[in-house]
């Protein structure tokens, strides 16, 4: 089960089970809404950063967004893509609830097909905007820095990979952990960028940025932690490590 919370609303979430989207109030033990639509196991679920949509990756390779209201018909997806051809692991909305990121693997070889940008205000059969060159062994974990337009994105061999959006380029490809990434985050206050592992640990590392460009010279590891046992990020339950204003929470 994968969770999201609601930015705006005290008490909301939504669970992912295979293959529907549950809509949960904190404090009752019955479901509020289901959401109907996806073709295989979710796999992540995220809200835009307005709170009004939200979307569900799952293990058949689409992402379906859903309008978060009150309406009944709103319980099917308005909108399907087939992203990637085996599975979706992960996805990030951008500037707007239109364009969107995606994290996969894919049957190709090819590592273009892993990490793509699409335009949801498309057609779904022409809505893919980029593929980029990026995880040649599939990514599985993406993260949006709205501060300075770059998406930051984890691969299965540990390595995180820095995109320009306004460029649609790969600026930086580093080493982040020694096995798969699961989650990624941004702590803006603190300069900080925490990554969390298949294998358990959770990596805190400081960045900067100089004109917008991420310097990797300062992009250094400060803290490591064996946070959890191995395959604690793998497991069901856990989406993406959340920061608060004195810590971190995973």
């Amino acid at each position: 089960m994968y969770l999201a919370l609601h930015t705006d609303i005290t008490g909301c979430d939504v669970s992912g089970t295979s293959p529907s989207v549950i809509l949960w109030q904190f404090g009752q033990d019955r479901e509020v809404m289901s959401y109907h639509g996806c073709l295989g196991k979710v796999n992540r679920v995220h809200f835009d950063q307005f709170g009004q949509k939200f979307g569900a990756a799952d293990a058949k390779g689409s992402l379906s967004l859903w309008r978060f209201d009150a309406n009944l018909q709103s319980s099917k997806p308005y909108y399907t893509i087939a992203c990637h051809s085996k599975a979706t692991r992960d996805f990030s909305f951008l500037d707007s609830s239109s364009v969107l990121a995606t994290a996969g693997t894919s049957l190709s070889q090819s590592k273009a097909n892993n990490l793509c940008i699409w335009d949801t205000l498309l057609p779904s059969t022409k809505s893919l905007v980029c593929a980029l060159p990026a995880h040649e062994s599939g990514a599985y974990a993406t993260v949006y820095s709205s501060k300075n337009e770059q998406l930051l994105s984890g691969g299965k061999n540990g390595e995180i990979t820095v995109t320009d959006i306004r460029q649609r380029a790969v600026m930086h490809t580093f080493n982040g952990h020694n096995s798969r990434i699961r989650s990624l985050t941004v702590d803006y206050k603190n300069g900080l960028l925490l990554s969390g592992s298949v294998d358990g640990d959770l990596k805190v590392s400081v960045f900067l940025l100089k004109l917008q460009i991420w310097d990797l010279e300062t992009l250094t590891e400060r803290h490591t932690w064996g946070a959890q046992a191995r395959n604690r990020f793998l497991n069901t339950g856990f989406d993406r490590i959340q920061t608060i204003a004195q810590g971190i929470i995973i």
